[in-house]
């Protein structure tokens, strides 16, 4: 059996892909990080046949590829490209609470361009540059029919059960999916409890300290640092089109996504802001 995990970033992707993944021993496990990428293969016929013989030469019969990029860019094109690589395959795709989500990708946005010495774009401007891409990505109802229509088994994560002080219901959607013993691979000391960015344990390298330095005094200085409540608020006036935001229409994908699966979502997708 293959399974795909396809993301979403910034929903603990980078842990499960470092930490958890691995550790299931009878599981043949490929992820973004290694120099086979299934994400190349979905474009390039050679690349794709270096895929399938990989996977024919393992010696364990479940294999899991896991990048969050499979489908982040043009997902329709991307996952009719994997169905026609993998028809078999199982998906297994994460989804956290639209608000957090798109304030964790400003967040990540702007510590990465600081680090880079790059402009560090606006709360407006981030949601300008972005905002058919951002509306896209969050309706879940609809890239989960997406992915419905293309595979036959389809497992929805989500991030808010991605938590140390919540692991259950984690645990038992990895038992469900993966058909293996979680219990010694997923522990509290394994987990996180909050979506913790690569960035923040980024180190300026020497040659880009001047810029780093700059854009730092200017992040602080000129335009207050933003926590992640202040940003949340901002993304509401930012998505607001005439008397309506674009919030209520993610809050009736969830609703819809709820139905289909048959199952309560977390908590937070009832009300998303």
């Amino acid at each position: 059996m293959i399974y795909l995990h396809v993301g979403l970033g910034r929903t603990g992707t980078t842990y499960a892909q470092n930490l958890i993944f691995p550790a299931f021993k009878n599981i043949l496990y490929f992820n973004k990080f290694a120099p086979l990428k299934v994400y190349s293969a979905t474009g390039d016929p050679k690349c794709a046949d270096m895929v399938r013989r990989a996977v024919d030469q393992g010696d364990k019969d479940k294999v899991l590829f896991s990048d969050e990029g499979l489908i982040s860019h043009a997902p329709l094109s991307q996952v009719r490209n994997l169905a026609a690589l993998f028809p078999d395959a199982g998906i297994i795709v994460s989804f956290r609470n639209q608000l957090d989500h798109i304030a964790s990708m400003y967040q990540y946005r702007r510590t990465l361009n600081l680090y880079k010495g790059k402009p560090v774009p606006s709360l407006q401007e981030f949601v300008q540059q972005n905002r058919y891409d951002l509306i896209q990505k969050h309706m879940y109802y609809h890239l989960y029919q997406l992915l419905k229509e293309h595979f036959q088994e389809v497992h929805v994560l989500f991030f808010e059960e991605f938590v140390w002080n919540n692991l259950e219901p984690f645990k038992q959607s990895m038992r469900e999916v993966l058909q293996e013993k979680v219990e010694d691979v997923i522990t509290d000391s394994r987990f996180i409890n909050s979506g913790s960015a690569p960035a923040k344990s980024m180190k300026a390298p020497w040659r880009c300290f001047p810029n780093y330095l700059v854009n730092n005094l200017r992040t602080r200085w000129g335009s207050r640092k933003e926590d992640g409540a202040s940003v949340k608020q901002g993304l509401l006036k930012a998505f607001e089109i005439g008397g309506s935001n674009i919030f209520d229409s993610f809050g009736i994908q969830n609703q819809k996504l709820e139905s289909d699966l048959g199952r309560r979502l977390p908590a937070q997708y009832s009300f998303v802001h």
